[in-house]
């Protein structure tokens, strides 16, 4: 089940697609070990594709066919990798978009449970709701590939959290 993305718009797209592409010719992309040599190769159109046109749920289901059947270590790939990488990248690059339209309108984002967890982590829990400096969240991100950030969001696999504008909220009650 994808994540419930407050403002996955016609913008916010073209923000995660400048966001990728700044990731790709800097080098930077993510490349996730549980992915197949012809997965690594696609990875980056299948995000593309994913970000035009889908959600993590649509990309958790095209990387699924190139997930390595074992790790490094021999042991066998979990039966939810797809949905968690799929979850976590493209939620990155969600988080990272909504920093832009932030700073673009002078305002922090501010911190959501976009999925529901069974068993939510405690500093979770704590950041549901605080807000967080755009600038220093989408340096955050950017510094931070595949792997935790110094500010704790989005928080991990399966951690549902994601951020919004404040703005966007109220808007939404009103509808």
């Amino acid at each position: 089940m994808p994540l419930n993305y407050e403002n996955l718009t016609e913008e916010t797209r073209v923000l995660m697609e400048a966001e990728l592409d700044l990731d790709l010719r800097s080098e930077t992309l993510y490349l996730p070990k549980t992915l197949t040599y012809d997965g690594l190769e696609a990875w980056p159109d299948l995000l593309r594709e994913a970000i035009q046109h889908g959600d993590d749920a649509t990309l958790a289901e095209a990387i699924e066919h190139v997930l390595r059947p074992r790790d490094a270590r021999g042991r066998r790939t979990p039966v939810d990798a797809a949905a968690k990488l799929a979850d976590g990248e493209f939620n990155r690059l969600y988080i990272r978009a909504q920093c832009m339209l932030a700073l673009e309108r002078g305002e922090d984002v501010e911190v959501y449970r976009a999925k529901e967890a069974r068993d939510p982590r405690f500093r979770s829990v704590r950041l549901v709701g605080t807000l967080l400096d755009a600038s220093e969240l989408l340096h955050d991100l950017r510094i931070n590939t595949g792997m935790g950030t110094m500010l704790g969001v989005p928080g991990g696999p399966n951690s549902g959290i994601s951020v919004r504008l404040p703005l966007a909220k109220r808007r939404l009650r009103r509808a």
